[in-house]
Parts: C-alpha cells; structure tokens; sequence
C-alpha cells in the first residue's frame, strides 16, 4: 500500500494511536499535515470515519502516513471493516515553509510526475495516497459537516475511548462482530466521559480521587451488549493503610435516563409496562414491569434531550417542562449504570394510552393512565417496584401541591 491519507476522526492521533496500537508509534512519527482538494468532510454523529464529499473550493483536513507495516495495516482495516474501503486520493501536502504552497500549483493542474515529485519533496505538493472512503458511499453523504461535529461535547475522547474497547478484541473476535457493537461501544465511552466531567462533592465523604486506587491488572472478559470488567486492585483504607489486592468484577453498562409523564391539572400519571429479562432470570414468576419511561442517552445527547426523546419513543407524547428528580448510581457495588430521573408535565387526557416502542428494537411497551393515589397503592402493594419509578413517585408526593393549579 502506498502513503495513507487520513481524515476526520482518524486523524486525531489519541484515536489512531489506540487503533495502530504500540507499533504505530513510528508511523505516527512521521505523519504529515495535508488536505484533500476540492472536498469538504462529511459525517455522521457517532461514525468511525468521516467521508470526503466533493465540494468545489473546499479543503478536506488531514494527515498523511508513510506506508504502514503489515501489523499496523491489519489494525486499520479491523477498524475500518463495515464502514470503509480503500480507495485512491490524490492530496496536497501542506507547506513546510513560506511560499511553498504555491509549488504544487502546476500539479495540480494536472502534471501527475511534477505532483510526485512535490510530494516527495520536503515542500508542499500534490501526492497520490490511498484513503479510507465510505462504504456504501450513500452511508455518510447526508451527513453534517465534520468540524462542529467533532468540536462538540467531548466526541475526540469518546471516540479514543470507544476505540480502545473495539481493539481490545482485535485477534478474539471478527471485525464484523466488533462493528456491530460499535454504538454501545460509543455510549460506554460517552459515559466514561460524562462521569468524568465533573466533581461532585466531598463534604462527608473520603475526598481522595482515582488516582489513589491502586489498579494492577484489568481485562474485559465478555463484551457484547454490555460488559464485564474485571478488575485487580488496592484501594486506600479509613485508616490510611492500604487494602490487600482484591478481585473485583463489575458489570459495565451506559448512562440511562427515566422520566414520568405526570399531568397536574387531572393528577394522574402514565406508567409503561414491559417484559424485563431482569425479573425473569431473577425467577421472578411475573416478569412484566410497571415503570415510568426509561432507556439509555446516546452519545451526542444529554440527558434531558434523551429523556425527551424516549418519551416520544415510548409513549408517543410531548413534554411541556422536565424537571429534575435526582441522579443516581441504582447498584454502585457492582454496576456502571448512572440514571437521570425526571417528572415530565404532559396533557394526559382519556384514551392517551396505547402500546408504542421501536420495533428495530423489539420494544412492545404498553402505558397505563393511574391517578396519583392509585400509583402510590401500587407502590404500598409491591405490584409497583421499579426503583426509579418508586424514587420519582416520593419526591413528587413532596412537590405535587405545588405543581397543581391553584395550589
């Protein structure tokens, strides 16, 4: 393969340097500022590449390689597997000094051994390269421009720490089963980097950061859906000594929001019901679950925006206001997950209920319209055990004279 032209996400080096692993330290070495002529870059929020679309007078920004060894090649091309191919680019390298610029100006026109040599040469000039391109092409050509894309809501770490899980299977497991879970790779990464954004307070508790973990060894031994990481380390003790090494497994999953629609004027509420695999393995002998409208934030979004989303997913309704309830870790000891809850201010008029959800997702989600009495009698009752749900309903039984009219 001949020198590598690389755009968009893969021409930050926090992100190649994880998909080239170690050996790609020289080739990151040599990297080169360039940019594709007559093309602007393209993307889709959460792709692995960003697609180069012709675009008279634009630049697409990126980096040229030297021709990478086989090793580096194959950790490319898992990366790439499912959403590009090679294909052949020509792209001018950018000026190592003043005025040279202009001395690919004749090869560009169209002198294809006045462009090699410009590209060899130390100067700016037009050289030939392979790229990554979309496929299919049609995958990313709706997609908005790259640079506001990239720039916003921490994406460049998301996507490095996204990328260090999908080469994590790299040699274990097919590229195409690594590309199919690349989403919820995204979403994992997104809240890493959510929970890092960050620090809560310490006015009662021990006030040491991560930092202070001793952490031996790490390995992820299933990775699908969801993940196990499994986790050898010291942590500092109350009373200043160190912990023995100890063996910790945890089940890591994305950050999730809830949100109950709730209308003041009638005082009722719509519950969702569905099947939950949780209760089922559990032996629970009804696994269907009264809960408020809950599912995971994707990357990109907050978690307000994700909870209005879902709401309209789940229920079909609109929120007028969504108000904060609490955020939360449900099962610190042993899981990731971090929810947002909210109490959305809805119309909920006669015959609002029905049965909604994605079908690319299988959701078959049946509501329930419930007067606020009777939600907290299925709470007493236990029919009604759904965390976030039992959470929300308390702190609206402190706040509901409020939100009534005329209250």
């Amino acid at each position: 393969m001949s020198a590598i032209f690389l755009c968009g996400p893969l021409a930050d080096p926090a992100l190649l340097s994880v998909v080239l692993g170690d050996a790609g330290a020289d080739a990151l070495a040599g990297a080169r500022a360039a940019s594709l002529p007559g093309h602007r870059l393209g993307w889709r929020a959460g792709a692995r590449v960003a697609a180069p679309q012709p675009e008279e007078n634009a630049r697409a920004p990126g980096i040229v390689l030297p021709e990478l060894r086989l090793a580096e090649r194959r950790r490319l091309n898992h990366f790439l597997s499912g959403v590009a191919k090679w294909g052949p680019v020509r792209v001018r390298l950018e000026a190592d000094a003043p005025g040279a610029a202009e001395a690919g100006g004749a090869a560009e026109a169209g002198n294809a051994a006045e462009a090699e040599g410009a590209g060899k040469a130390p100067g700016a000039g037009l050289l030939e390269a392979q790229a990554p391109l979309p496929d299919p092409p049609q995958d990313i050509a709706a997609g908005a421009d790259f640079a506001p894309l990239w720039a916003d809501r921490d994406w460049p770490e998301v996507m490095a720490l996204a990328a260090a899980e999908y080469m994590d299977g790299y040699g274990r497991h097919p590229a195409l089963w690594a590309h199919e879970r690349w989403p919820v790779m995204l979403m994992r990464a997104a809240s890493r980097v959510r929970a890092g954004a960050r620090l809560k307070p310490a006015t009662r508790r021990l006030a040491l950061g991560r930092e202070a973990v001793d952490l031996r060894r790490a390995s992820r031994p299933y990775s699908d859906y969801f993940t196990v990481e499994e986790m050898h380390l010291a942590f500092p003790r109350f009373d200043g000594t160190p912990s023995p090494v100890v063996k910790r497994a945890t089940f890591v999953d994305g950050d999730a929001i809830t949100v109950l629609p709730y209308d003041p004027v009638r005082d009722r509420l719509l519950l969702v019901e569905q099947f939950r695999t949780g209760p089922y393995v559990r032996g629970d002998p009804r696994p269907w679950m009264l809960e408020a409208v809950a599912g995971r934030i994707d990357p990109g979004e907050t978690p307000a925006e994700a909870a209005r989303r879902e709401l309209r997913e789940e229920t079909g309704l609109r929120a007028g206001e969504v108000t904060p309830v609490a955020s939360y870790y449900p099962s610190s000891g042993a899981v990731t997950g971090y929810f947002h809850s909210y109490l959305a201010i809805c119309d909920l008029p006669d015959g609002i209920k029905g049965v909604h959800g994605l079908e690319s997702e299988a959701e078959d989600i049946r509501s329930h319209l419930v007067g606020f009495d009777e939600a907290m009698a299925l709470v007493a009752s236990g029919e009604a055990e759904a965390g976030p749900l039992i959470l929300t309903l308390f702190w609206l039984e402190h706040r509901r004279a409020g939100l009534r009219p005329g209250a």
